[in-house]
């Protein structure tokens, strides 16, 4: 194969690894906003009872708990994993 070729194909295969890395950041990111979107309401529900017109412990069952759990827990994951790569020099995520 050609040298020119080679170098072709080389940046090709490149390219297409850094499209895929790429797409699985923008899904992670899109993942994340969204667990955000949800808590963001959440929070001024749970301490303002004039949010929720009414008490804010009553307002919440059993089942957005768990969602706004695990919501947390993916920005929380999301917040390690972003120090970690800082202090470790690292780059992205």
């Amino acid at each position: 194969m050609r040298t020119e070729t080679r170098n072709w194909w080389t940046q090709a295969l490149a390219d297409l690894e850094a499209a895929k890395a790429n797409l699985l950041i923008g899904q992670y990111y899109e993942e994340l906003q969204a667990a955000l979107r949800r808590l963001n309401p959440a929070y001024t529900n749970a301490r303002y009872p004039d949010a929720v017109n009414g008490v804010p412990a009553e307002a919440f069952d059993q089942e957005m708990a768990q969602d706004h759990i695990a919501y947390s827990e993916r920005v929380v994951e999301w917040a390690r994993s972003d120090l970690h790569s800082k202090r470790c020099g690292k780059r992205g995520h």
